[in-house]
């Protein structure tokens, strides 16, 4: 005998929007977590698992609601507090973004992903110093995280710090030779050594 609709449980329905989140159909995952969160409502992974897909489907005011909640139920909710600031910053409130990546950081020295998004940020706002300074945090954590290496080449690179920024180009091509970046770094490396090259030629001296 098959089970109705309306006889599923709150975490039936948490599961059934977990399987279709695995497949990508979020509207789908969606209804079945606002189905969950009904019969739920105590349950602090079913805001979560509403905000991150509302987060997938564009509605980033609506992830945000929804994590909210989650964060009131725990406080302490880190995964929670990450993708609300990967909200925020989807739906352009940088400031508020900035703040929660920040905190996190306070209070999880070693979470790897809010370094590199706040670094990120740093990047897309023009905060040069500040996201090359950031990424080499993240590097003392763990030397082996590529993207530090590319996101530090490009903030000196900003700066107009040739020599660094093909330092750490090099870098990144060591660690990640395989990575699609790679043909774009080596045309960047090569226009940077063009720039150093006239830089360095002596001024020739006007003949009266």
């Amino acid at each position: 005998m098959t089970t109705s609709y309306e006889e599923l449980t709150g975490e039936n329905y948490k599961g059934l929007g977990l399987s279709y989140k695995k497949s990508g159909k979020m509207k789908k995952a969606i209804e079945a977590f606002r189905q969950a969160k009904k019969i739920s409502p105590f349950d602090k992974t079913i805001y979560f698992e509403l905000g991150y897909s509302y987060i997938h489907n564009n509605e980033f005011s609506k992830a945000i609601d929804e994590l909210k909640r989650g964060i009131r139920l725990d406080p302490n909710y880190i995964d929670a507090q990450f993708y609300l600031a990967v909200a925020h910053e989807l739906n352009s409130d940088v400031d508020m973004a900035m703040q929660i990546y920040k905190k996190l950081i306070e209070k999880k020295p070693t979470f790897l992903s809010a370094y590199n998004n706040l670094a990120g940020l740093y990047l897309r706002c023009g905060l040069m110093g500040e996201s090359a300074q950031l990424f080499k945090n993240l590097l003392r954590i763990n030397p082996e995280y590529t993207r530090a290496f590319l996101g530090i080449a490009i903030a000196f690179d900003k700066l107009g710090f040739n020599f660094k920024a093909i330092k750490y180009y090099k870098k990144y091509i060591k660690i990640k030779p395989d990575s699609v970046n790679i043909p774009y770094v080596l045309e960047r490396i090569e226009k940077l050594r063009a720039k150093r090259k006239i830089c360095n030629k002596p001024y020739l001296k006007l003949i009266s």
